[in-house]
């Protein structure tokens, strides 16, 4: 075998059709990868020996349809990222979308036939990443993680959040990870699961926030006016199950000497189900002391709407999963600008996750959506490397 065709990513493409397989396989080729293709889907479990980087697959097959291949994919633990191409209506195609990240797997996106050379190349080419093997999930145990918090083995990444009408930097959102001793540095994916089973989503929250409010210290002069950025931080499910919340989180807060008007803590709608009245009490309390409160992921839930009505948000952060594809989804597009309008409406700061490009950016901005945090403002990084970003950030050009 070709050396150099070894090291290259792979690419799977399963399609009964064999003009399309053709037509796949030779985009993938010049896209870089190593492509093998499938014609027969009962054939697929030995295909995924060894696990391809991209498994394209078409939902309309013989024998087994896309859906339960899917089904399939998600219950033997695939890590390869997925693409889905069909000839059915766009709807039935996201749809399918929706179920495999809903079965946890790693979707790259949707198309649907006849597909272009360019939209299938932007896909196997995610803006800002080279084509890449995807790392399977580090296995860890709960005696690790009560080590981790006992020894301070987390640290956070920041992701910058900048207002769309002139660029300028507002804040952070600290996302965590864990320093460990063997694996190396890992995401959320690797522990959060054992964290929430483990009911250790408060203290964990506690230590996010306490690392954060010291990172971010030494940035104090160096936006307009000497402020701090402001910072959010996702706050857990069981972290509203307990009323002394609010003054074990300020303390902390108080004694890194922050505004707590600097402070937001992102709430999802899944987090509010369990105790409604206790976070009611929970989340007005913060709020009475000056800190933000943001409804995270909306428009994924199915209640969205009545907790903006009952809950005292001043933040609605719209999910990355509508805005990525606002641009060429018109169902995504009717949502965020709808949600966009909803929050000018209700008074709220509006932000817009998952912005990856200059046609977005220029689009929100034009909806009136407030802020923007995605890979074309900045991938999450280290404390020390933000003041570098922020010489080096502007805003974003207008397409042609």
């Amino acid at each position: 075998m070709n050396p150099d065709h070894a090291r290259r990513p792979r690419l799977l493409v399963v399609d009964d059709e064999a003009d399309n397989r053709e037509f796949f396989a030779e985009t993938g080729d010049l896209a870089g990868y190593a492509v093998a293709s499938l014609g027969d889907v009962r054939e697929l479990e030995s295909a995924l020996q060894p696990a391809p980087d991209v498994i394209l697959l078409d939902l309309i097959m013989p024998h087994l349809d896309g859906i339960e291949v899917i089904r399939e994919l998600a219950r033997a633990g695939c890590r390869s990222r997925l693409i889905l191409v069909s000839g059915c209506e766009r709807r039935v195609l996201q749809a399918a979308l929706r179920l495999a990240q809903g079965f946890g797997l790693d979707v790259l996106g949707e198309l649907q036939k006849p597909v272009s050379v360019a939209a299938l190349t932007a896909l196997l080419l995610q803006p800002g990443m080279p084509p890449a093997r995807v790392q399977p999930l580090q296995p860890v145990t709960l005696d690790e993680l009560h080590a981790a918090l006992a020894e301070n083995r987390f640290t956070v990444h920041y992701q910058p959040q900048v207002a769309l009408h002139d660029g300028r930097w507002c804040g952070v959102e600290g996302l965590v990870r864990w320093c460990h001793p063997q694996h190396g540095l890992l995401l959320p994916d690797s522990f959060v699961p054992l964290v929430e089973r483990g009911g250790l989503g408060l203290e964990l929250t506690r230590c996010v926030l306490e690392c954060a409010l010291a990172d971010l210290a030494h940035l104090h002069g160096l936006l307009p006016g000497g402020r701090l950025p402001g910072l959010s931080v996702n706050l857990p499910g069981e972290a509203l199950f307990d009323v002394s919340l609010p003054e074990q989180l300020l303390a902390l807060v108080d004694a890194a000497a922050w505004q707590h008007d600097a402070i937001t803590f992102e709430i999802t709608e899944t987090s509010l189900a369990r105790e409604p009245v206790r976070a009611l009490d929970i989340l007005t309390r913060l709020r009475l002391k000056g800190v933000q409160l943001s409804i995270d992921d909306f428009g994924t839930g199915y209640s969205s709407f009545g907790q903006l009505h009952h809950l005292p948000f001043s933040e609605l952060k719209i999910d990355l999963g509508f805005v990525r594809v606002a641009d060429r989804d018109p169902v995504a597009r009717a949502i965020v600008e709808n949600s966009i309008r909803l929050g000018r409406q209700l008074g709220l700061t509006v932000v817009a996750e998952g912005v990856e490009s200059a046609t977005l950016w220029h689009w929100l901005r034009e909806q009136g959506c407030d802020l923007a945090q995605g890979y074309l403002v900045s991938r999450p990084m280290p404390a020390e490397q933000l003041p570098a970003w922020y010489a080096a950030w502007g805003v974003p050009a207008c397409p042609a």
